[in-house]
């Protein structure tokens, strides 16, 4: 499975060419994780890709009863692969993970991200009512919408948070 998602994701990128610079090196780890260390049964592919500009991208599935492994791994490589020609800096899976950040975080933060996925529009929505920060969304440098080089920024103004035990002591 490795090294079908390593075969992919080189194929993927060299069709498609790199408009964000150098292709990163590919390296394969195929793991077996021990009973006395696995969760359940079963397994899964992850893929991760390190940039020039120091972000981590990656892209995860489950392997499914009656799926080939390996079309897991194609699966996965392609939305490795999208995610590394985008040229954002976090992968569909990050986003939402920093909008609570970004909400308590003081000034405006910035993220450059492909289009934002359902779970970021809740995350984004759930922490303006809670903490009263302001989100803008605008599509920025980047190919036709809907393509895999198209890039959105979302910024937003924090609301400075501190923590209080911090004053009292």
């Amino acid at each position: 499975m490795a090294a079908t998602a390593s075969k992919e994701l080189h194929r993927l990128l060299r069709r498609a060419g790199s408009p964000h610079g150098p292709l990163p090196s590919i390296t394969q780890e195929a793991v077996q994780e021990s009973k006395e260390t696995a969760f359940g049964e079963g397994g899964g592919c992850l893929a991760t890709a390190a940039t020039s500009t120091g972000c981590l991208l990656g892209a995860a599935r489950p392997l499914e009863r009656g799926t080939p492994p390996e079309a897991t791994a194609v699966l996965v490589a392609g939305e490795l692969a999208a995610a590394i020609e985008s040229g954002a800096c976090v992968d569909a899976q990050m986003q939402d993970q920093l909008v609570i950040f970004m909400a308590l975080a003081q000034g405006t933060s910035r993220l450059r991200c492909s289009p934002l996925t359902l779970h970021t529009q809740t995350a984004m929505a759930v922490a303006q009512q809670l903490t009263g920060c302001k989100f803008r969304v605008a599509t920025h440098h980047g190919g036709p919408a809907g393509s895999p080089t198209e890039q959105w920024l979302l910024e937003c103004d924090g609301i400075g948070h501190s923590r209080q035990c911090d004053r009292m002591m």
